[in-house]
């Protein structure tokens, strides 16, 4: 996860600790904690997947290699 996504993350728990929010709400903000980690982690995905792309990295291409090597 970057770093900017755990400063957040880091910033809503210490406002959670300081204003004393009720259990429901406090429920809510973990919903959506959760929902910012997993997006987090499927955007990171995704730039790896484009930077494979862009440097012309093939996994079909590499099975196929491995395939023809282990024959």
């Amino acid at each position: 996860m970057s770093e900017d996504r755990e400063e957040i993350l880091h910033e809503l728990n210490e406002l959670q600790a300081e204003s004393g929010i009720d259990p429901e709400t406090r429920h809510v903000i973990g919903l959506l904690g959760t929902t910012i980690r997993s997006l987090g982690e499927e955007i990171d995905d995704l730039q790896q997947q484009i930077e494979e792309l862009e440097s012309g990295y093939n996994p079909e291409e590499n099975r196929e290699y491995t395939w023809y090597s282990n024959r």
